[in-house]
């Protein structure tokens, strides 16, 4: 259960940083 999470919310964050920027790339 641990790998899941600590691979799975380090995506998610990336996600969110991806979505927030992408407007100004």
């Amino acid at each position: 259960c641990n790998k899941i999470i600590s691979i799975g919310i380090p995506t998610l964050f990336l996600l969110i940083v991806l979505f927030f920027l992408a407007p100004f790339i």
